[in-house]
C-alpha cells in the first residue's frame, strides 16, 4: 500500500516538471559586429548562450560578443551579463622631455674677493721697489760724476797745460774749472736730480701697493664691497656665468 502511494506521488511530480521548466522560445541575437542569429534559446550558463539553429544544431555564443537579445515579441531580454562599457580613459599624449637645469645659485667662497687686490698690491710693491733701486743707482752715479768733476780746480783763469780754457766757476765750490769739468758737474747734478725723482716715484708706487694690500679680513671677502665690524672694504668680485649665459657677481656682502 505504501509503495503504491509513493509511486503515485513520484509520477505526479514527474508529470509536473515540464510545467515548472521554462519553455524554449525563439530569439534574435544581435552581435557586436552587427550580424544577427536566429534560433531557439536553450539556455545561458556562465556567460555562454546556447541556441538551436534552424538546421537543428546547437551553437554556443559568448555573451561578451552579444549586443542585444530580442524575444519573439520583439522585447529585449536581460540576462544580467551585460555591463556598461567603461568610459574611455583619456590619456594625454606624452610631452617631449626637455631637461631643466636647476636655477643658478651663486656660491660665495670667502677668501677669493680680494685676491685681485692682493695681486695688484704685490705688483705695485715690487715694481716700486725696483724703481727705487734704479733711481738710487742713477743718483749715486750722478753724485760720483759730480765728485770727479770738482776733484781738482785752478786758482786763476787762463789756459792749462792741455790748452783748455780755465775760467768756469761752479756754485758752492772754490776756484776755477775747465769746460769739461763744468759740463760733467752739471750732468752729474742732473743725474742726481733724475735719480731722486725716480726714487720718489718708486716710493710712491710702493706706498700705494702697501696701502691697497688687503688684510686677512679682506681676503675672506668675495664681493666688490664688504661691511664687517663697522668697516667697509673693497675687493675684486669673482664673475661667473649664469644659466642664461649672463654674468653674475656679488656687489655687496655684510657680516653682523
Amino acid at each position: 500500500m505504501r509503495q503504491a502511494i509513493m509511486g503515485l506521488f513520484l509520477g505526479a511530480a514527474l508529470a509536473a516538471m515540464p510545467a515548472l521548466l521554462p519553455a524554449a522560445q525563439s530569439v534574435v541575437v544581435v552581435m557586436m559586429n552587427g550580424s544577427t542569429i536566429n534560433g531557439t534559446l536553450l539556455g545561458v550558463d556562465e556567460g555562454v548562450m546556447t541556441l538551436q539553429t534552424a538546421d537543428g544544431k546547437s551553437e554556443d555564443i559568448y555573451m561578451r560578443h552579444v549586443k542585444r537579445v530580442f524575444d519573439e515579441n520583439g522585447n529585449v531580454m536581460h540576462f544580467g551579463f551585460h555591463r556598461a562599457a567603461p568610459a574611455p580613459v583619456y590619456v594625454a599624449p606624452a610631452r617631449p622631455y626637455y631637461p631643466v637645469a636647476p636655477p643658478y645659485r651663486p656660491v660665495y667662497r670667502r677668501g677669493n674677493g680680494a685676491r685681485g687686490r692682493k695681486v695688484a698690491a704685490d705688483v705695485l710693491v715690487w715694481s716700486g721697489v725696483g724703481v727705487m733701486v734704479v733711481g738710487a743707482v742713477v743718483g749715486v752715479a750722478g753724485a760720483v760724476e759730480e765728485g770727479d768733476a770738482t776733484s781738482t780746480y785752478y786758482s786763476g783763469t787762463g789756459y792749462n797745460s792741455s790748452g783748455d780754457y780755465v775760467g768756469y766757476t761752479i756754485s758752492g765750490y772754490p776756484g776755477y774749472y775747465t769746460y769739461s769739468q763744468y759740463s760733467d758737474y752739471y750732468a752729474g747734478q742732473g743725474a742726481v736730480d733724475t735719480g731722486i725723482g725716480v726714487f720718489c716715484v718708486g716710493a710712491v708706487v710702493t706706498i700705494v701697493g702697501v696701502c691697497i694690500e688687503p688684510s686677512g679680513r679682506e681676503l675672506r671677502d668675495d664681493a666688490l664691497l664688504h661691511v664687517e665690524d663697522g668697516q667697509l672694504s673693497m675687493g675684486v668680485p669673482r664673475i661667473s656665468v649664469g644659466y642664461h649665459n649672463n654674468p653674475n657677481a656679488t656687489l655687496l656682502t655684510a657680516t653682523f
